[in-house]
């Protein structure tokens, strides 16, 4: 009575175990699309990568460092310019036209905040630059606050920018789609075998069966 009831129990957590893997795997697998989605949307609209209300940049200079370091990805998020403070690490695009990365995303620091008559202007400078950064930057030029770094993610987002990663990527995510429904349909097909077979042993089983009394009843007349 014990073992039986243990053998319940085990099938039960078996069962749990086996529902709780298959949900990570397919949230792991969601979670793959959507980023890879998000890149390539990005890659074809020449914008960069929106993922879960963040933008996401790789930072290509050492001007941040050590807080940000080059091939870091950072997240930033997109606020109101009113609701910077001084020390925020903000995302603006470059105006400054004497520069070669005019026109380019640059995280930079908050160093000073001013409102001029209803505009909010704000001096950045990167904290490995000796001086800080000539334009101001405004709301027309400004994109959000860095609220996330990770230099992991930043590797990871390297090797999924590169189209062939991504190709590579989805056509993973295929062959994984195609091999559980093969799988699937292997079972479906294993057990549709079993149960015929099972059918058609009950049936010889019965034919055997009635035969076996035939038999006995002749016997017994003779």
């Amino acid at each position: 009575m014990n073992n039986d009831k243990e053998n319940k129990n085990d099938s039960k957590a078996k069962r749990i175990i086996k529902l709780i893997s298959k949900f990570l795997t397919y949230a792991v697998l969601l979670l793959f699309v959507y980023i890879v989605s998000a890149i390539v949307i990005s890659l074809v609209k020449h914008t960069p990568p929106r993922i879960l209300g963040h933008y996401v940049f790789t930072v290509m200079s050492p001007s941040m460092e050590p807080e940000i370091n080059v091939d870091d990805i950072v997240f930033v998020k997109t606020v109101p310019i009113e609701k910077v403070k001084v020390g925020d690490t903000i995302s603006f695009i470059c105006i400054d036209h004497s520069l070669e990365v005019y026109g380019y995303t640059i995280v930079h620091e908050a160093i000073e905040i001013i409102d001029d008559d209803g505009t909010i202007k704000i001096t950045t400078k990167g904290t490995a630059n000796p001086v800080a950064d000539n334009a101001k930057v405004t709301k027309d030029n400004f994109i959000g606050i860095v609220d996330g770094k990770s230099s992991l993610f930043g590797k990871i987002y390297k090797t999924l920018t590169s189209i062939y990663a991504i190709i590579y990527v989805l056509g993973l995510i295929i062959i994984l789609k195609i091999s559980q429904d093969a799988i699937k349909k292997i079972k479906e097909v294993k057990k549709e075998k079993e149960e015929l077979e099972l059918k058609e042993k009950i049936k010889q089983e019965y034919i055997e069966s009635i035969k076996h009394e035939k038999e006995l009843k002749e016997n017994e007349e003779k």
